[in-house]
């Protein structure tokens, strides 16, 4: 439930969601991208950036199937990230093949983007 992901992630700060379609369902994905202080930060700009993926979980709303999960990222990223859109996309790829990888979802990079 959101309850549950509150207190999962109760020092993150939501910065923006992705909304992807899995081609291998009807469900809708919404991957709420976060600042959370408890993922290290990449000691240069060669390494690989860290993420931590909530448990996530699925909901009715209306008629619609949705699937909601947080994944943190160091604050520091994030703020280099700022609203570079080259960055940003970057960012986005990382979730999105983080969870394709992860959870076997496969969800289409060509997806939209909100601030709310």
């Amino acid at each position: 439930t959101l309850k549950e992901g509150r207190q999962e992630f109760g020092n993150a700060e939501f910065r923006f969601c992705i909304h992807a379609k899995d081609s291998s369902s009807v469900q809708k994905h919404f991957i709420n991208i976060c600042s959370f202080s408890a993922v290290s930060a990449p000691k240069s700009d060669q390494d690989p950036i860290s993420v931590y993926g909530g448990k996530g979980f699925s909901e009715v709303v209306g008629s619609e199937s949705v699937v909601i999960d947080f994944l943190g990222i160091n604050p520091k990223v994030l703020d280099e990230v700022g609203e570079d859109k080259e960055l940003k996309k970057m960012v986005i790829h990382l979730a999105i093949k983080f969870y394709n990888d992860t959870k076997k979802y496969k969800l289409s990079y060509d997806c939209g983007v909100s601030k709310k």
